[in-house]
């Protein structure tokens, strides 16, 4: 299902709702070795934000946006 914008779709629902809540930035954290779930959240407007961390094997990225 990939590529046909259901997850961006998800995604914007998901940050009008928050925005609609009052928040104003939303972070997460993505697997740096995940090159498609990176990528996805660079395509929705996350930037990394320099912090990582080790989780067993992974390391996790985090990335934050502005809405």
């Amino acid at each position: 299902m990939q590529g046909r914008g259901i997850g961006s779709g998800i995604f914007a629902d998901v940050r009008a709702a928050l925005k609609g809540m009052g928040y104003n930035r939303i972070s997460l954290g993505a697997v740096k070795e995940n090159e498609q779930a990176v990528a996805f959240w660079k395509a929705q407007g996350f930037e990394a934000t320099g912090e990582e961390a080790k989780s067993g094997k992974h390391t996790v990225v985090t990335y934050s946006k502005q809405i």
